[in-house]
């Protein structure tokens, strides 16, 4: 993710009001342990981003109805969106997440992942930070008329040790 700027997005929805255990929506622990959870420090209703040299994001208040939220790091700080509208910005210093991997999506290593009853799609991540109008313009764009485009994969599966098709 580079030092410029990037964005990560992602709709939840029955987000819940309590949480008594630490809850894990995406991270890697290999680049500088960088995560986002809910309870803990989050604290109720919350969720919170961190990572070592990188300043604690907040995200407080998430309704429990359907939400789309916005992280877009400008290389100065973080904004944090809510249905394409700004809730809260936080000053961040430079920093650049680098790491081998692997970065999960609904989870962070071994620890839990998103509690049970919570919904989470829609997941997207940008090498770049979306302007607020394209995060205004773009967080509930819907889907052509008649459903996604389709089209033909072809190729072989391998096994990434192995490199033997599955």
């Amino acid at each position: 993710m580079p030092a410029t700027g990037w964005t990560i997005s992602f709709w939840v929805n029955n987000f819940p009001a309590t949480a008594a255990t630490t809850y894990y929506y995406f991270g890697d622990a290999t680049v500088s342990t960088f995560r986002c959870f809910t309870g803990g420090v989050a604290g109720n209703g919350n969720l919170w981003v961190r990572g070592t040299g990188f300043t604690d994001v907040p995200i407080n208040a998430i309704p429990a109805t359907p939400t789309v939220i916005h992280l877009v790091y400008t290389g100065s700080a973080v904004k944090v969106f809510f249905n394409g509208v700004l809730n809260s910005t936080v000053a961040e210093p430079s920093v650049s997440l680098t790491g081998t991997g692997p970065f999960l999506v609904g989870g962070y290593g071994t620890s839990n992942s998103v509690n049970a009853g919570t919904l989470m799609d829609e997941f997207r991540m940008y090498n770049r930070a979306l302007s607020d109008a394209e995060v205004a313009s773009t967080w509930n764009v819907s889907l052509p008329a008649g459903g996604p485009t389709t089209g033909t994969l072809s190729g072989t599966v391998t096994n990434s040790v192995t490199s033997a098709p599955i």
